[in-house]
C-alpha cells in the first residue's frame, strides 16, 4: 500500500503578490508620475537629462536677445510633460505641444531633426533607444518593489 499526500500551497504573501501583479496599474500610474515629473525637472536640472544640451547657434542667442533658451523661455514645452492615462498595461506620458505644422516639439526635442538641422535635447528620461536612464529605472523599480510589498506582512 502507498499513500501519497499532495498539497500545493502558496503563502498568503506570495498570493497576494501575485494578485498584484494582475493589476499593476497603480504602480504603473506612479512610475508614469515620475516620468512626467522628471520631464520637467529636466528643464531647469541639467543632471536629469539624458544627455548634455548642444549649444545655441548664435543667431539663436541673438534672436533672442540673451533672455534664455528657447526651451525654457516661454516654460509651454517645460510645462507640458503629463500622465494622460494608466491602466493594467502601460502608463502613457505626453508632451503635447505641436509646431504650426502639427510635429512634436517633444519629439523633436528629445530625438531631434536632422533634416531641419536641430539637435536632440532631451528631457525626458530616455535615450534615443528608449532605454531608461539607469536612476529612472531604479527609481521605477522601488515604485513597484513598495506597491507589490503594500500589505503584506
Amino acid at each position: 500500500m502507498k499513500i501519497v499526500v499532495e498539497m500545493d500551497t502558496i503563502t498568503p504573501d506570495l498570493k497576494l503578490r501575485l494578485g498584484r501583479l494582475e493589476r499593476p496599474g497603480p504602480a504603473l500610474r506612479d512610475i508614469g508620475q515620475l516620468a512626467a515629473n522628471w520631464g520637467r525637472d529636466a528643464f531647469r536640472n541639467a543632471s536629469k537629462r539624458p544627455q548634455a544640451w548642444a549649444p545655441l547657434k548664435p543667431a539663436t542667442v541673438k534672436k533672442k536677445k540673451g533672455r534664455g533658451t528657447p526651451l525654457v523661455l516661454h516654460g509651454v514645452l517645460k510645462r507640458s510633460p503629463r500622465l494622460a492615462s494608466w491602466n493594467d498595461k502601460e502608463a502613457v506620458v505626453v508632451a503635447d505641444r505641436e509646431t504650426e505644422k502639427g510635429h512634436s516639439i517633444a519629439a523633436i526635442h528629445q530625438l531631434g531633426a536632422p533634416k531641419a538641422r536641430i539637435p536632440p535635447r532631451p528631457f525626458m528620461p530616455f535615450y534615443a533607444s528608449g532605454e531608461g536612464l539607469p536612476r529612472f529605472v531604479e527609481k521605477g523599480r522601488k515604485i513597484l518593489q513598495r506597491w507589490l510589498e503594500k500589505g503584506v506582512t
